[in-house]
């Protein structure tokens, strides 16, 4: 598994959290510009976090 997750460019993540967001944040009625994010953090482990992707999503929160 460990090959395949290798094989994953971490843009496309970015780009797809961004459409992802995006998309979520169509749905919601004129007015509305916010959106909550919940995380399961069960198991997590600093051997297991993706830190880059975690900066790109702190430095995403201001660009709402």
């Amino acid at each position: 598994m460990s090959d395949v997750l290798q094989l994953l460019d971490p843009i496309e993540d970015e780009k797809l959290c961004v459409f992802l967001l995006e998309k979520a944040l169509s749905k919601l009625p004129a007015g509305q510009h916010k959106i909550l994010g919940i995380f399961d953090l069960r198991g997590f482990r600093s051997q297991n976090a993706d830190l880059k992707f975690l900066t790109f999503l702190v430095f995403l929160s201001p660009y709402r």
